[in-house]
């Protein structure tokens, strides 16, 4: 069921944007995506979902004993490789009719002998499959795929079992696509959340440390007119990153339609870094509640004075105990009331998180069929 969105133009209250004069735009948004809505407010925030994901198969002997003992790997390894380039008339009963290109070039992965742009019917961006690693000795995976599955409709993700399925057959057996998905590597996660209805330059973004007491080290980055379009609340080492970014922006940047048309849309996105299984997935650690997020009521602060008004700004961009050390002693708990006054707690990593494990266990891409 479908969910309609309205658009109120030149909205100066929390919601949306549009240049178009008065006129409404209507936007559709699936309700089974939703976790929860601040309708007083125009923001929705959507249950977490994957936007990259990047895995990786490397058969071996005792993996191809399993289906055929008289198959030995290089040999098995080669007709992989030489599939690839078989002959495929151009009907859409053939999995090569979905190739739009294999190359030997250096993009879009140098690493690899063969590079394919897989993108069957209903497919918004291709998946990259890259098979055959340059220098084995590095120990790359013999295949490497890496995907956006909130690009892939059923119809395509379909196409893409079949091509592995496909891609891995032997004379004395084929291993199905489940047996697949078991003996693959996660190297790269992407799990996102959005928010709509408010721009990032009206967010609040802090990340603690771990004691909880004082905000960690943070990096923003500001668009040409000095708004805040990207927040990285906090400097990761390794294992990955998380930030804040204005997805609409992003993608009207990259000559792209924004998903949800002129409605504001914000998005926090964890990357994910550390190897795991599609078996370990439900038991990822919830990053999102390590990030607290609050997003300014533009109704009230509509109403402050000026003065009120830079103070908020300035907290926002450069933190509140720095704003604050601008007020005089007297005045600050008042500063400090009407500042939280007009920040607005939309953010529960505990009861969008909540939808995880169910969101994994449908996934079409862990689906058999």
């Amino acid at each position: 069921m479908g969910l309609n969105i309205y658009a109120p133009f030149q909205c100066n209250a929390i919601g949306f944007l549009s240049n178009k004069g008065e006129k409404q735009q209507k936007t559709t948004l699936n309700k089974s995506k939703i976790a929860y809505r601040d309708t007083g407010n125009n923001i929705i925030v959507l249950k977490p979902s994957i936007d990259r994901i990047v895995f990786s198969f490397s058969p071996s002997q005792d993996f191809i004993n399993q289906y055929d003992p008289t198959e030995n790997l290089e040999a098995y390894q080669k007709k992989i490789h030489d599939w690839v380039f078989a002959d495929a008339a151009a009907d859409e009963n053939n999995h090569l009719s979905f190739v739009k290109g294999v190359s030997f070039k250096k993009q879009p992965y140098a690493s690899y002998n063969i590079n394919v742009n897989f993108q069957p019917p209903g497919a918004k961006e291709p998946i990259l499959i890259h098979i055959d690693p340059k220098k084995p000795e590095l120990k790359k995976p013999f295949i490497r795929i890496d995907m956006k599955p909130d690009h892939l409709n059923d119809k395509a993700m379909q196409a893409f079992r079949r091509f592995i399925r496909d891609l891995l057959i032997m004379p004395g057996g084929t291993p199905s696509y489940a047996e697949f998905l078991a003996q693959t590597v996660i190297s790269h996660l992407e799990i996102n959340v959005d928010m709509l209805g408010v721009r990032s330059y009206d967010l609040e973004v802090i990340n603690y440390s771990k004691k909880g007491a004082v905000p960690a080290k943070s990096i923003k980055y500001k668009s040409p007119t000095g708004r805040t379009q990207t927040t990285y609340p906090k400097i990761k080492k390794s294992g990955g990153s998380d930030m804040v970014y204005d997805k609409r922006i992003e993608q009207l940047e990259n000559g792209k339609e924004p998903i949800y048309g002129d409605i504001l849309h914000s998005r926090f996105e964890a990357r994910i870094q550390k190897k795991t299984s599609f078996d370990s997935l439900n038991k990822i650690q919830n990053r999102c509640a390590k990030v607290r997020i609050r997003a300014l009521d533009l109704k009230k602060f509509s109403k402050l004075p000026y003065t009120h008004k830079i103070f908020v700004r300035l907290a926002m961009e450069q933190s509140l105990d720095k704003a604050l050390e601008l007020i005089p002693p007297n005045a600050q708990p008042k500063f400090l009331k009407m500042y939280n006054g007009v920040m607005l707690d939309i953010w529960k990593p505990v009861e969008f998180w909540g939808y995880w494990k169910n969101e994994i266990a449908k996934h079409p891409l862990l689906q058999p069929k």
